[in-house]
């Protein structure tokens, strides 16, 4: 089962993409939380669909989120062409917690 239930602040305002090569809208951001040491964690985030159509207009940073999505990973690379693995959430589905509308 892979289930991540993550709840924070948007510590970067999510950047969007109209469609991607599945034309979907996708919305990445960024979302703080504190650890069990009260450390600041942040957890990049892909939102897609409606949710990311939601996010590009109602979610800026400093809002209050709850995201449920699975944990993933991609392929990144380096400045220097080096290839590294990420872990992201893929967001099913996000709550503004900051007001009452809902994605």
């Amino acid at each position: 089962m892979n289930i991540v239930t993550l709840i924070g602040n948007v510590s970067k305002a999510p950047h969007f993409i109209a469609e991607n090569e599945n034309k979907k809208a996708v919305a990445y951001l960024t979302v703080a939380n504190n650890d069990v040491k009260n450390k600041p964690v942040f957890t990049e985030v892909t939102v897609f669909g409606r949710d990311a159509e939601y996010a590009k207009e109602n979610i800026t940073t400093g809002s209050r989120i709850a995201i449920v999505g699975k944990l993933a990973q991609r392929q990144k690379k380096t400045k220097n062409n080096d290839t590294y693995q990420e872990l992201y959430v893929s967001c099913n589905e996000l709550t503004n917690l900051s007001n009452s509308k809902e994605g």
